[in-house]
């Protein structure tokens, strides 16, 4: 183990050495006498742990000074993983849409190799996949010319992905339908 505080090797379980841990005590000791009133021991036997709970709305510090209590606001956080405006805005929708149009590839070139019964059934699934990718690559598409009339940043990869879903979508669409009415 090593010190936290100054980095030397300590053979026994403890976070900081013994002159840290005197130092600290010292310190302490010199805040009471100079102001009068006894600063928090840390004990270094713990890791810290911060005791307030932050879901407390009543919550409130006691000021020594004013000899009052004021009240603490609440903490809200915004959730930073989907901001508006965001570079990655509509992103999930389209790269949904491009992975149904790989499966619909794939669908379509098993369709090739196959006879007409197994033809069919090809062709079903990849238009049951090409519907979701249109569907999806248009919506990532439209969150990008929102976001641009928005003046927000354009989510560039969502415009890119959403165009292949949707034009591989549609042309594998046709090439499907087409497909079966020559079955």
């Amino acid at each position: 183990m090593y010190c936290t505080k100054c980095g030397k090797y300590i053979d026994y379980d403890a976070l900081v050495c013994n002159e840290c841990k005197q130092a600290e005590q010292e310190a302490n000791a010199q805040v009471q006498q100079d102001f009068g009133f006894e600063q928090p021991v840390n004990d270094f036997s713990q890791p810290y742990l911060h005791e307030e709970s932050f879901e407390d709305n009543n919550a409130s510090t006691f000021n020594q000074q004013a000899g009052v209590e004021t009240p603490v606001a609440p903490i809200t956080t915004q959730p930073t993983n989907q901001q508006a405006g965001s570079v990655m805005t509509g992103f999930g929708k389209a790269l949904t849409g491009a992975i149904f149009a790989f499966i619909a590839t794939i669908f379509l070139s098993i369709a090739s190799s196959v006879d007409a019964d197994a033809l069919i059934i090809c062709c079903v699934f990849c238009i049951a996949t090409c519907i979701p990718a249109i569907i999806l690559g248009a919506q990532s598409m439209k969150c990008f010319f929102r976001e641009n009339a928005k003046g927000n940043k354009k989510p560039i990869p969502a415009l890119v992905l959403g165009i292949y879903a949707l034009a591989i979508g549609a042309s594998l669409l046709t090439l499907a339908l087409f497909l079966l009415m020559l079955v």
